[in-house]
């Protein structure tokens, strides 16, 4: 939106409908402001005054903030703001903050259940720990080792018997959405010939 320079109150309202209907579908909005104290002018401050008050998130650097606008918007919405110290700090304010107790408490879910199941886990070490601390034996805490949709299928197969259930299915680096893929396709190829 910073290239769309806003002259016009008809350009201001329009990005506003634009805003508004995208959080009205539950698209999130996020307001990143990496420029500090020296990319805060006129056109700055009219793009954040329109834009912050409708966000799901503030991230901005912390010299982005000398004159306190971030912060009253943040506590005036009830909008999360988190102070970063640069981009490569972008990683931690972006992740979902309740990602670890809904993970423990699946873990804890399954721990549960009976027959006892066998946790894959694809290469998160918290969730390795959270399924420990969960009650689950060492030996039923397995990593997910196969990397391809087919070669995943295929380990979590092999221990299972007949008519065994996958309770959940992560996303560690997209290898969820590769197995759920894999599964919506008409056929499965083997891991032999390198499918998902």
């Amino acid at each position: 939106m910073a290239s769309y320079s806003l002259p016009t109150r008809r350009r201001r309202r329009r990005c506003g409908h634009l805003l508004d209907a995208a959080k009205s579908r539950g698209i999130a909005i996020v307001v990143l402001h990496m420029g500090g104290e020296e990319r805060r002018d006129a056109l700055s401050n009219q793009l954040i005054e329109l834009a912050a008050p409708r966000a799901h998130r503030l991230i901005i650097r912390e010299d982005s903030d000398v004159d306190g606008l971030f912060a009253k918007i943040a506590a005036d919405n009830k909008i999360p703001l988190a102070v970063i110290d640069n981009v490569t700090s972008l990683k931690q304010p972006l992740q979902r903050r309740d990602r670890p107790l809904r993970t423990r408490r699946f873990l804890e879910f399954l721990a549960a259940r009976e027959p006892a199941p066998i946790v894959f886990v694809a290469g998160d070490p918290l969730a390795l720990l959270l399924a420990r601390r969960a009650g689950f034996k060492r030996q039923a805490v397995r990593r997910l080792r196969g990397r391809t949709a087919a070669a995943a299928l295929a380990e979590l197969a092999a221990p299972a018997s007949a008519g065994a259930v996958i309770w959940g299915v992560g996303n560690y680096r997209g290898i969820g959405a590769r197995l759920i893929a894999q599964l919506q396709a008409p056929t499965l190829p083997s891991p032999a010939r390198g499918g998902g």
